[in-house]
């Protein structure tokens, strides 16, 4: 028996427009074409830039240096105390085109050795991104995002976003689209299929405690109906039967994260 209580009869028509979702797109300080930016994790080696004749920066995404042991290489450092960053100097008369070794150690603890290799233009800008830090840092933003206001209102926020094609801070999204070949056209995976047509799952996303699906439907005429969407883990269905601004049947689900 489904308990189709009153969270997760969510038939939205004004409603769920007028409702504003959290939006972000990550950003930098710098501008991309003055940043060299590194994938990293921990312990790794790795090579980088530094300016022969001026400052360079080091950053670390979602994180903080806490030191640099730079051995005799010839620097004056210099902390960013409020942005965790650390700023590197060839100390005066040395400058040379010699390659230097460093190690970052960071306020959560992680380790990167970079060697720096000498940069002729004014000024460089090292950004180490490390995916699991990263990741880390989303599913904060994602859980901020999700607390934010009571759960019945945040899961009409996230239909909105699937509904509008909006990005919402910390979450992951994923396109269910199978990519074709010379030989096969590419297709959607089929998830249902029903007399009325094959039901498709177009769009995923995903948070620290709930996750978000657009299903469509290959018959425009086709009426979706909600209760076959439904399993334990579900919170809410707003099923569309003709979506104008998509052109399909659509079914829109939130469910919490497993």
């Amino acid at each position: 028996m489904k308990k189709l209580n009153s969270i997760k009869h969510i038939f939205i028509s004004s409603l769920i427009l007028c409702l504003g979702v959290s939006v972000s797109h990550t950003s930098y300080a710098f501008k991309p074409n003055t940043l060299e930016t590194v994938v990293v994790k921990n312990n790794g080696k790795y090579n980088v830039h530094y300016s022969k004749h001026d400052i360079t920066r080091i950053s670390v995404m979602n994180d903080r240096i806490k030191s640099i042991i730079k051995g005799d290489a010839p620097f004056q450092i210099e902390p960013d105390p409020d942005k965790g960053d650390m700023f590197l100097k060839i100390e005066e008369g040395r400058a040379s085109n010699k390659i230097y070794n460093i190690f970052v150690r960071t306020e959560s603890g992680l380790t990167y050795q970079l060697h720096l290799l000498p940069y002729y233009k004014q000024g460089s800008q090292v950004m180490l991104i490390n995916p699991t830090q990263d990741r880390a840092k989303k599913l904060d933003n994602a859980d901020d995002f999700e607390r934010s206001s009571p759960y019945q209102n945040t899961i009409l926020k996230i239909i909105r976003a699937l509904y509008l094609n909006q990005t919402i801070d910390g979450y992951t999204m994923h396109s269910d689209y199978v990519a074709g070949n010379k030989n096969h056209a590419g297709h959607y995976r089929v998830v249902k299929k029903a007399d009325q047509g094959s039901v498709y799952r177009t769009f995923t996303y995903k948070g620290k405690n709930f996750m978000g699906e657009t299903f469509r439907c290959s018959n425009v005429k086709a009426h979706l109906h909600p209760q076959d969407f439904y399993d334990e883990n579900v919170m809410a269905v707003w099923n569309v039967p003709f979506d104008e601004m998509n052109g399909d049947t659509c079914l829109y689900r939130v469910s919490r994260v497993k």
